[in-house]
């Protein structure tokens, strides 16, 4: 599973000591396509991605693997959005929630709907958090709930729709993994639990197993830093 974790890392940098582990699926609701040729499976409108590494509830998939999985299955999945918004899959089980979750990036919003790669969004009842002004924007990070499913028109009636950006202090030291999603002038932006964040590169900047100029976007890297006016 993704998880996101606080606290405090000791002198040798390579222990610590956890004071919060989240953890948040990337998607939760109804397989709605199966394409063992590509080991792909669509749910609420998003191509999770099976690779060798996937790991498949062994007391919710027989056999556990991609083989298991039938249409109509309400699965949870935990993973990392790559830089087409697919997502890649870490952990994936069955379970029995009514409510269904996403968490993605809004786009095409009106005042009513946006959508988050496939899958529509009609947010017109939901209540909404933690947006400034209450208002929804285009390329927000939010997560959304609802429980009612249309898998003909690929819509979901939210009833919550959260803005999941986060606004990280100065000076706060991260450790991150995930995709590069777009080059900048200065480094790339990486996408994570926490939303989208820059990553700016210097001639102080140490590189492991490559150089700058073999991160390009869908690169899978891993970057330390602190943070500095909302970039690290």
């Amino acid at each position: 599973m993704i998880v996101e974790v606080k606290g405090k890392i000791n002198d040798d940098d390579s222990s610590g000591t956890a004071t919060v582990v989240n953890f948040d699926d990337s998607v939760e609701g109804p397989v709605t396509s199966i394409d063992p040729d590509t080991l792909a499976i669509e749910v609420l409108g998003q191509s999770v991605i099976i690779y060798a590494q996937t790991v498949f509830d062994n007391t919710s998939f027989s056999p556990a693997d991609i083989s298991g999985v039938a249409i109509g299955d309400v699965v949870e999945v935990s993973g990392q959005l790559d830089a087409q918004g697919n997502i890649t899959a870490s952990h994936i089980e069955k379970t029995s929630s009514p409510v269904f979750e996403l968490t993605g990036l809004v786009s095409n919003r009106t005042a009513s709907i946006f959508t988050i790669n496939n899958l529509t969004v009609d947010y017109s009842s939901a209540i909404l958090e933690d947006f400034s002004g209450g208002t929804i924007q285009n390329g927000d990070f939010v997560e959304v709930k609802g429980s009612t499913f249309d898998d003909v028109a690929t819509t979901l009636t939210a009833t919550r729709v959260e803005n999941k950006n986060q606004n990280f202090d100065d000076d706060l030291e991260i450790e991150i993994e995930s995709f590069v999603t777009a080059l900048t002038p200065n480094g790339f932006i990486l996408l994570t639990p926490s939303g989208p964040i820059g990553v700016v590169v210097d001639s102080a900047t140490e590189y492991f197993g490559g150089t700058l100029s073999d991160i390009l976007v869908g690169t899978k890297v891993e970057v330390e830093g602190s943070i500095i006016n909302g970039n690290m």
